[in-house]
């Protein structure tokens, strides 16, 4: 990634020191989740769910409107999952094998079955509590199987209104654990030191070919490819249902970019702006990001987002964040259609003649209050905890 020729050339290195920069810090927030996953919570026996994608642990393509949970396990132990479901638009509860220090030994357990939160498999009490058991062996109820060996847990929230919806809360034991956990021994410092190198030697790779994915688009256009875990492997990745949107964005100071889609028919869906390292853009105060909830379409019932520098003065704007070239990504949850955007590239002093004559506006004023909103609604759902 790191080495990647494409960033010698045009219209990477007019990104040059930024791209850089954000090099750097993309190698520090790896390091920050291998020793969030491979040191301070690789403990099977004793698991502790922890916020696992957030603004400052921001690699592998997250959701900006996501909340993620994340802990190690084992199938040698049986566990409890409790909490409360909240009210956010979406909630997956999934197991995986392996360890993330070889991410491309990974797979889903049981046929990639879920534990889906919307509107089938969770089975919640009135006010929002629920119990899911993790085991071998199959329980009644909400159950998710665990793999024979190493595996790992991941909870993840999707929200829609993030200005009426609440939050989950989610806990973790071991069935029949005993305290005080054991202290650890020198030998188990080696070990997760050593599961830290492995992580920060594979997943660079592993999310190479991701990237290389946006790349594979064609010209003018968001293309959704098959959901696949790698480039030769059929297993989906994430949501049960979900596709991802991949393209590329090239875009002066004085140009914008004119995204058009007829809006999906599905129960969540996203588009992002992100880094060449396949991280979003921060989210906090920036609109970086624009989801169906907030969407305003035009009078045709087309989604258009302006992707652009500068406020092009239309509610669907999505930032650059100062930067010349970029990714496009996107979501489309629990989907019956899947439309794929086109990109079209105008002058920005020229926006207006290439939009439709009813095209929404919005004030510098509405502005700051939608910016202010989307930073004090992240910290209130704990999307940048």
């Amino acid at each position: 990634m790191f080495g990647d020729p494409r960033f010698e050339k045009e219209p990477f290195n007019r990104d040059g020191d930024l791209l850089r920069g954000e090099a750097l810090r993309y190698f520090t927030r790896l390091f920050a989740a291998g020793l969030t996953a491979e040191v301070e919570f690789h403990n099977p026996a004793y698991p502790n769910l922890t916020s696992f994608l957030t603004p400052w642990l921001n690699w592998g393509y997250p959701n900006p409107d996501g909340r993620y949970h994340w802990t190690m396990l084992s199938g040698e132990y049986t566990y409890r999952v409790w909490g409360n479901r909240g009210t956010h638009r979406l909630l997956d509860i999934e197991v995986w094998e392996g360890d993330l220090a070889n991410m491309n030994l990974c797979s889903p357990v049981g046929g990639y079955r879920h534990i889906y939160g919307g509107k089938t498999d969770l089975e919640v009490s009135e006010d929002g509590s629920f119990e899911v058991i993790l085991s071998r062996d199959e329980h009644p109820g909400n159950w998710v199987p665990l793999p024979e060996g190493k595996g790992h847990i991941y909870i993840r929230e999707w929200f829609y209104d993030l200005a009426t919806e609440q939050p989950g809360a989610y806990y973790i034991e071991r069935i029949g654990a005993t305290y005080p956990p054991p202290a650890p021994v020198a030998a188990d410092y080696e070990d997760a030191y050593r599961r830290l190198i492995d992580f920060l030697r594979s997943q660079p790779d592993f999310l190479q070919r991701g990237i290389n994915m946006h790349y594979e688009a064609p010209a003018d256009t968001v293309a959704f490819p098959a959901n696949l875990l790698s480039m030769d492997s059929g297993r989906e990745v994430a949501f049960r249902n979900q596709v991802y949107a991949r393209g590329t964005f090239e875009c002066e100071p004085d140009e914008a970019i004119i995204m058009e889609v007829e809006p999906p028919e599905a129960q969540y869906w996203l588009f992002v702006l992100m880094s060449n390292f396949w991280e979003h853009y921060d989210r906090r105060g920036r609109q970086i990001s624009i989801n169906g909830s907030e969407a305003v379409l035009d009078s045709d019932g087309k989604f258009r987002a302006v992707i652009s520098h500068t406020d092009p003065g239309v509610p669907n704007w999505l930032d650059t964040y100062g930067h010349v070239q970029g990714l496009v990504g996107g979501r489309y949850n629990w989907t019956e259609t899947v439309p794929e955007p086109t990109l079209k590239k105008v002058k920005l002093n020229e926006l207006f003649d290439h939009l439709p004559a009813d095209t929404a506006r919005i004030t510098h004023e509405e502005r700051q209050t939608v910016l202010r909103d989307r930073l004090i609604n992240a910290r209130r759902i704990g999307i940048d905890a």
